[in-house]
């Protein structure tokens, strides 16, 4: 791996640990720069481990895969488009079949994601 994208990476997990390792000031919990819906504490008394990573993640999980999937939708759009106007253009038809399928491949993957983590704890999503 090139050592740009380790910092990338580095960079990702940071932007999801940073609220985590962060504690408040006053109160018995982890206050969030930017609320999830109605949420802005995670509760920390009590609770040892991994958690309130367990928490956060629960919080966090419905928007990545929200944005996951919309990207895998509009992936395919524009393999589609991509399809559309490489008209006779064999390597074109080819990139646009390409992309259109890995689309698929990924929207497959988020949804069969959720689909194992509902059937492990179906509490995960309430």
């Amino acid at each position: 791996m090139s050592f740009r994208r380790i910092l990338l990476c580095i960079g990702c997990l940071a932007a999801l640990l940073v609220p985590l390792l962060t504690r408040a000031a006053e109160g018995d919990g982890i206050i969030l720069l930017e609320p999830f819906g109605d949420v802005n504490l995670i509760p920390t008394e009590g609770i040892t481990g991994l958690g309130v990573f367990g928490l956060y993640f629960g919080l966090v999980y419905p928007w990545v895969v929200g944005m996951g999937a919309a990207t895998a939708v509009l992936m395919g759009v524009f393999g589609g488009i991509q399809i559309i106007q490489a008209g006779a253009d064999p390597a074109g038809v080819s990139a646009g079949k390409n992309r259109l399928l890995l689309s698929l491949a990924g929207l497959l993957i988020i949804l069969g994601s959720t689909a194992i983590l509902n059937v492990l704890n179906p509490s995960f999503f309430r």
